[in-house]
């Protein structure tokens, strides 16, 4: 069990209820998305809005191409703001909403649009994936106005969409074979470092939050999620990720570049620097909920915390920044 894993539990007690299993490796072409709640095209939202987002949403997890992360169990992590909007894409959405959602490795938002077209007497349904990228796939399909009511008609019609968005995602990738390896080492590589940067930034506030100042309590807590996620993910795909290299680019120096890099993340950065901020973390957090009550002790962690955390946040830092450096040679070597 990583150290780091202290942090999330006891945040996890105050942030959410949510649980996600991070037991198997993320395939780099996954597609795993969060379906928003459909709208008309006037951007509103009703009755047959939400029974066709319900509807498609339970087609599309059933189908099985696609991880999908179900709305109610996001509920509490989205913003009040965002669940009262009626979204159609990427940009009417919260940075806060789209980090919570990249913590957990979400890489695509689905949005639909229910259109009553009276002309022609059809509803015409569109689903839009847009991934976190900004590229963008549409599918349609169309159903008669008098069966929009028939909840076994608007189940056919999802099946019938979810179908044929899955037989074009279900093809075959003609691309290289080195190019998308390319693609998901480069990706974990440089998502541990971006997050474990950030991670190491809000940790420069720790000396505020044992004083009882709680204003980065919160978004702590989702930056220690996101970079267990990630730390997750390369730790379970690290044997992968070394055998890929040797197994594609057929370079032994290439190889040792990876597991290098890969050891000084996972084991120098995370095992030793990340694990003496879950420390902290975890002493202030008991400061803050008073399991710490004795107030010299309170004072010496404080006193403690607030003279040792600026040091460690720097030496981090120049790790991070070495972790950048090799790894953005590593990349420049492996790039198709």
């Amino acid at each position: 069990m990583p150290p780091v894993r202290t942090i999330r539990k006891s945040y996890l007690i105050i942030l959410l209820s949510l649980v996600v299993s991070t037991a198997g490796a993320i395939p780099p072409d996954s597609i795993r998305c969060y379906v928003w709640d459909f709208t008309t095209r006037n951007g509103l939202r009703n009755l047959i809005t939400q029974r066709f987002t319900n509807e498609f949403e339970e087609k599309l997890a059933q189908k099985g191409f696609c991880t999908v992360l179900e709305r109610r169990n996001f509920a509490r992590l989205i913003s009040h703001k965002d669940n009262e909007k009626a979204v159609q894409r990427l940009d009417g959405i919260s940075q806060t909403t789209l980090d919570t959602l990249k913590a957990y490795d979400a890489n695509t938002v689905v949005f639909g649009e229910v259109y009553d077209d009276t002309s022609s007497g059809e509803y015409r349904i569109a689903v839009t994936f847009q991934n976190f990228d900004n590229s963008i796939k549409v599918w349609s399909v169309r159903m008669t106005r008098g069966l929009v009511n028939d909840a076994s008609s608007r189940e056919r019609k999802m099946e019938e969409l979810v179908t044929s968005i899955a037989s074009v995602s279900n093809q075959p990738d003609r691309g290289d074979e080195k190019r998308k390896s390319f693609l998901h080492i480069s990706r974990m590589l440089r998502e541990f470092f971006v997050r474990a940067q950030k991670l190491n930034t809000l940790c420069s506030y720790l000396p505020e939050l044992a004083y009882g100042n709680k204003r980065v309590e919160e978004e702590l807590g989702v930056t220690v999620i996101a970079y267990n996620q990630i730390h997750d993910s390369l730790t379970i795909n690290q044997s992968a990720i070394i055998q890929d290299v040797d197994a594609v680019w057929h370079n032994p120096e290439l190889t040792r570049e990876t597991e290098g890099i890969l050891r000084f993340a996972l084991k120098d950065i995370h095992s030793n620097d990340v694990f003496v901020f879950n420390e902290m973390f975890v002493k202030v957090m008991d400061i803050n909920n008073k399991r710490i009550a004795d107030k010299d002790e309170v004072e010496r962690i404080r006193a403690e915390i607030k003279q040792t955390t600026p040091k460690r946040v720097e030496a981090l830092n120049t790790k991070l920044q070495q972790l950048d450096a090799i790894t953005n040679a590593l990349l420049a070597k492996l790039k198709p």
